[in-house]
């Protein structure tokens, strides 16, 4: 793997607290019913920082497709959205808004921890490091581990 330079770790730390802010802006976080049988079509065996691909129906782009009931209407939309909002509570604020970013660039996964809210300009930013050779979720697995640690130390 590729050394990963000190201001990408630092700038995805910026866009991870770009999203916490963005996140905590919704509220309150609309009702949204997944299908009964959302988790049973993404596949999770790729373990807990591997790609979960949706194994259901896929858009042209190649975004996994599902539908929601949210206020009384079946909705169509993309699976990671749906997979964001069952981990994080956040739905967005329409097609004008953040969107939900795929660190990993894969348009068909929908494991949370590949996925972030952000503007279109941090996907832009997401697409310049891919092709500079950077693994995002590398560097989130890097940002977040110490994280981690630090609130377990703090909560011991």
């Amino acid at each position: 793997m590729t050394p990963i330079p000190i201001h990408v770790q630092s700038s995805l730390k910026q866009h991870l607290l770009q999203a916490q802010v963005l996140a905590a802006r919704q509220s309150p976080p609309p009702q949204v019913t997944p299908s009964p049988d959302f988790h049973d079509l993404v596949d999770s065996s790729d373990g807990p920082w591997g790609c979960w691909p949706w194994i259901g129906g896929l858009s042209p782009q190649g975004y996994g497709m599902t539908c929601v009931r949210r206020a009384g209407f079946s909705v169509a939309t993309g699976a990671h959205r749906v997979a964001y909002y069952l981990d994080t509570g956040y739905w967005g604020v329409g097609n004008r808004g953040p969107v939900i970013r795929h660190l990993c660039h894969n348009h068909a996964c929908c494991n949370p921890r590949h996925l972030l809210v952000g503007s279109r300009a941090s996907n832009v930013w997401d697409s310049q490091m891919r092709r500079l050779g950077v693994d995002l979720v590398a560097v989130r697995m890097l940002v977040e581990q110490p994280q981690r640690r630090n609130r377990a130390r703090a909560a011991a």
